[in-house]
């Protein structure tokens, strides 16, 4: 019996250490398991890139303009050192510069306006361009030929049709034989373009006012008075007030219906 007691309380220890283990055993396992896990999970994803934002257009040069242009002689030869200026209409700024060694000159950065440009030259006709309206990024470029002084001056500007018809008005308006009688119906440009309504009744108009016509009618009136044509128009003042007159009236109305109502386009006519 004593014995039996004896190798029970041996037992009791050992037992109680087995039942030890075995409860143990387990949650170190799940311990280190979740250990490993950790040790072998995948990297955190990257975080994602931000793409610098680009700085935004500057308004100022969004809605910048330009006037560049080429200046030539008459016989398509660059000229160098011709001197262009730009004036716009709203602050009446003036901005110049000289042809360079290809003709070429350039306004960048002009801002929106309506602009006139000059071009001179030593010895060579002044041109005086019409108005040109310009937008924001918008780009003009002018072909200005100038001549010797008394000759012909030409531009071409790359834009609307109608414009450019206005500039070979402006040009045709400044054009005279020996620098006195007016030469309105002649254009020496191939390209230009073809008159519109309003072109032509404008040329027309100018026509009729330019003081050359005045004074040739009063000369034809004074060369009928002395020859005493139309007699029933009287002599003196009287009757020359009468030729006049109706000399003046027909000069018109042949001006305004032949060249400016029905009269075709006056550069296909003219054109050498």
């Amino acid at each position: 019996m004593v014995s039996e007691v004896g190798r029970i309380r041996f037992y009791l220890p050992v037992v109680f250490l087995c039942v030890i283990s075995w409860w143990i055993s387990p949650t170190a396992i799940a311990q280190q398991g979740i250990s490993s896990s950790g040790d072998t999970a995948l990297p955190d994803a990257p975080a994602p890139v931000q793409i610098p934002s680009f700085a935004t257009e500057d308004p100022q040069q969004a809605t910048a303009a330009s006037i560049t242009g080429t200046i030539l002689d008459t016989n398509q030869h660059v000229l160098q050192g011709a001197r262009v200026m730009v004036t716009g209409r709203s602050t009446s700024a003036v901005r110049s510069a000289e042809a360079d060694h290809n003709g070429q000159f350039a306004f960048i950065e002009l801002p929106p306006d309506v602009y006139q440009v000059t071009v001179t030259g030593p010895g060579m006709n002044t041109f005086t361009s019409s108005p040109i309206s310009l937008h924001g990024g918008e780009t003009r470029v002018l072909s200005v030929t100038l001549s010797v002084f008394g000759g012909a001056t030409s531009v071409t500007v790359s834009g609307d049709k109608e414009e450019l018809a206005e500039q070979q008005v402006q040009i045709a308006l400044q054009q005279r034989i020996a620098g006195i009688l007016p030469n309105f119906y002649s254009s020496y440009d191939w390209n230009a373009p073809p008159l519109g309504a309003k072109q032509k009744m404008k040329l027309s108009l100018r026509s009729i006012i330019d003081p050359v016509s005045f004074l040739t009618t009063a000369g034809m009136t004074g060369v009928q008075q002395y020859r005493n044509t139309h007699p029933e128009y009287g002599g003196g003042i009287e009757g020359y007030g009468k030729r006049y007159g109706a000399n003046l009236a027909n000069h018109t109305a042949g001006i305004l219906l032949g060249r400016g109502v029905f009269g075709v386009n006056p550069w296909t006519e003219t054109q050498s």
